[in-house]
């Protein structure tokens, strides 16, 4: 793998991760703050695309909508399974999403950052992709506020990996 490429795909891709998704739906099913057993709990339960809408931001909705119809040509979402990935490096949620059998990573990037910020995470992941250091991108929408690419088996990236001594000669 190319030194310099992998340093570009880490400056655009590392940020640290809160599982808010999994904080409000424990908040809105037991009414309190949940603890870290219970954010893995939650994130074993699957959703529906409209358990998902009810319990994200609503400037998420049309553009999520809008990624499964490009993508599928069955009319009935009832089918499509969302399931919560805690872990990584960034702030953005992660979904692991089922659509017609195939499995895609639905990513919700902070709607807080700038919107150049967003872009530049965009850039960031298409040149990785095109280096072959991180999956395919399947949708993102002009905003951009959610992305979608595919999903590859395997563990996820963590803070340790970055001090690891195969992440330092790959850097050095």
């Amino acid at each position: 793998m190319n030194r310099l490429a992998f340093l570009i795909f880490c400056f655009f891709s590392i940020h640290c991760r809160q599982a808010a998704f999994a904080e409000n739906i424990c908040e809105k099913q037991h009414g309190t703050q949940n603890t870290k057993s219970q954010l893995v709990s939650e994130a074993a339960h699957s959703y529906s695309l409209s358990q998902l809408l009810e319990n994200i931001s609503p400037v998420y909705h049309s553009s999520i909508v809008e990624a499964i119809a490009k993508m599928t040509t069955n009319e009935d979402t009832s089918k499509i399974v969302f399931t919560l990935m805690l872990g990584g490096l960034s702030n953005a949620q992660l979904f692991q999403m089922n659509v017609d059998n195939r499995k895609y990573v639905l990513r919700l990037l902070d709607e807080k950052k700038a919107v150049e910020r967003r872009k530049s995470e965009v850039y960031g992941h298409l040149l990785g992709a095109s280096l072959k250091i991180a999956p395919k991108l399947i949708y993102t929408d002009q905003i951009p506020l959610v992305m979608v690419m595919e999903f590859i088996e395997g563990r996820t990236f963590s803070h340790s990996d970055l001090n690891g001594r195969y992440c330092q000669k790959l850097c050095l």
